[in-house]
């Protein structure tokens, strides 16, 4: 799945969880690094892209 459908999905979920004020703290935590990955122009690629994202994040790089 593109990283741009797969973020689209992630804002569905987040309302929901909002709307039932349920706790996902492991969505929570993937947030940020689907977020970079479109900043980082990952959009139109498959959401392996978090691993170029995680891969700069270990290096100190952003």
């Amino acid at each position: 799945m593109k990283v741009e459908v797969w973020a689209k999905d992630m804002a569905i979920i987040g309302e929901a969880l909002a709307e039932l004020a349920l706790p996902a703290p492991l969505f929570a935590a993937c947030v940020p690094i689907y977020q970079a990955a479109l900043a980082q122009g990952h959009a139109l690629h498959d959401t392996a892209a978090v691993y170029a994202v995680l891969e700069r994040l270990a290096a100190g790089t952003t």
